[in-house]
This record gives structure tokens, C-alpha cells and sequence, in this order.
């Protein structure tokens, strides 16, 4: 029990210090390593993980994947991710289709109508399991 405790205070860690552009990849070999930690208790606790993403970033205002609709669209490659899991862009989750390995989902224009940086990550509704965090950026 006590490990799943610590397993779930990294990942909360890693989900409030968030990561850059580059430290993606040690985001998710850090989740991978908690999650490795917890191999040894009796119920392994597995995270959902964003192994990779796109596109990620776009001039601000300008369509990305535009879809049937006129709608912009981003993809993930994910791991470990349950049919109960949603993406959240900041504070506010995206319309998703769902695939055990693919998620996509639908950006509104608001999200990208100005420069800045956007976290981005995948919670586990049913669990409270939390991804790494990656960042979406408008120049």
C-alpha cells in the first residue's frame, strides 16, 4: 500500500512540474520507472503514458489537421490508457476518439488563437491516474 502511495505522489509530482518540449522522453521514462517500482506490489498501478504527439506547435490562429468540419485535430501514441481516460488541454478536456494505442482529438480554435505554451495530458477518470505532461506550443 505504502507503494502505491509512493507511486502515485511521482506521478502527481511529475504532472505539477510538468515538462518541456525536450524533456518529454524523461517525463515518460520517469513515469515508466514508477511504474516499474510498482511491479512489486500486489496490484500493479499502471499509468497512462504519452510515448508521442502531434503536431506540436502552430503559428497562433493557423488550422493544424484540419478535419471534416473545419475543426483542428492532434493525435497521441499512448500506452497504458483504459477506455475511461480523457485528455485534458490546460484545464479543460478535449473531444476524443478513443483507440488503445491513438487518441485523437479535437482542438478548438480558442486553444491556439494566441502565442503561448499549453500542458497537455491524459487522467484516468475512473482511477485518478495521471500521465505525463506534455506541452503543446503557439507562436
Amino acid at each position: 500500500m505504502n507503494k502505491i502511495l509512493l507511486t502515485l505522489t511521482a506521478a502527481l509530482l511529475l504532472f505539477s512540474v510538468g515538462c518541456t518540449k525536450s524533456g518529454n522522453n524523461k517525463a515518460a521514462n520517469a513515469q515508466k520507472q514508477t511504474q516499474e517500482q510498482a511491479q512489486g506490489t500486489a496490484s500493479a498501478v499502471a499509468f497512462p503514458v504519452i510515448n508521442s504527439f502531434g503536431p506540436v506547435t502552430t503559428p497562433a490562429g493557423v488550422d493544424f489537421n484540419l478535419q471534416p468540419g473545419g475543426n483542428s485535430s492532434i493525435w497521441f501514441k499512448v500506452e497504458n490508457t483504459p477506455s475511461t481516460v480523457t485528455v485534458r488541454w490546460d484545464d479543460n478536456n478535449l473531444a476524443m476518439t478513443y483507440s488503445k494505442k491513438i487518441i485523437s482529438c479535437l482542438v478548438p480554435k480558442e486553444n491556439y488563437s494566441k502565442p503561448g505554451e499549453h500542458k497537455i495530458f491524459i487522467i484516468d477518470t475512473a482511477s485518478g491516474l495521471v500521465s505525463n505532461t506534455v506541452i503543446f506550443t503557439v507562436k
